[in-house]
């Protein structure tokens, strides 16, 4: 009578398991860089939401709409909020200690015209979010419309 084989020999277990382990060492660093440069993405867009909403409100109220860096600092947050009024919508801080945001001032402002408040002068706004890496965004604001751009090394 023949017996049939019903399992692995212990060779085949061997190397599939160094198969398995040559594939988890190339693809681990690549995931990592993926869910890096996604943390940016999505605090960059959360930015820009920010601003949409306040250019939006500013043009639909008539009044200054203001976004403010909580504390004075963009990495503890910010706000939409009418000039010297209620707040429109809060916004958290990056969540991980590898997210920063730093830009070149704690409050942007838009007027009644969608506009940023102080255009007249030619200002840009520049914001980057970075993570510790090299992964990172560059917003820059001109005529009140953002623009995003990759920025490495961060």
């Amino acid at each position: 009578m023949i017996m049939k084989n019903k399992g692995f020999t212990l060779v085949e277990l061997l190397v599939t398991l160094v198969t398995l382990g040559v594939l988890m060492a190339w693809a681990v660093p690549n995931f990592n860089d993926i869910i890096r440069n996604n943390r940016v993405t999505t605090k960059t867009n959360e930015f820009i939401t920010a601003l949409s909403l306040a250019k939006s409100e500013a043009i639909r109220r008539g009044v200054q709409i203001d976004v403010n860096a909580s504390g004075g600092d963009w990495n503890n947050g910010w706000n939409v909020k009418v000039n010297g009024g209620a707040v429109l919508r809060q916004f958290d801080a990056p969540t991980g200690s590898s997210i920063t945001i730093g830009g070149d001032t704690g409050i942007l402002s838009f007027s009644a015209t969608g506009l940023p408040t102080d255009i007249d002068t030619t200002a840009i706004h520049n914001f980057t979010v970075c993570d510790s890496g090299d992964f990172g965004r560059q917003i820059r604001i001109a005529t009140g419309r953002p623009s995003i751009a990759s920025k490495t090394p961060c």
